[in-house]
């Protein structure tokens, strides 16, 4: 969670949806503060490990191909 991190995240994600677990911040601080909209396909978990470490888990949704 540092700044230049979520700088480099911010420029490339213009929306995602966000999930906020033992994480300081509430979803609606955390878009506020990333300047996200809802939505896409862009999953971001916010959690606080063990050692006390706060990260941002970032993930795309598959898009799985049934060739039946």
């Amino acid at each position: 969670m540092n700044r230049q991190e979520l700088k480099k995240l911010t420029q490339t994600i213009s929306q995602a949806n966000i999930s906020v677990r033992n994480f300081p911040l509430s979803v609606a601080e955390l878009r506020k503060k990333l300047k996200l909209g809802d939505g896409g396909d862009t999953y971001i978990f916010a959690t606080t490990f063990a050692d006390g470490q706060r990260v941002l888990i970032i993930c795309n949704k598959l898009n799985t191909v049934n060739s039946n």
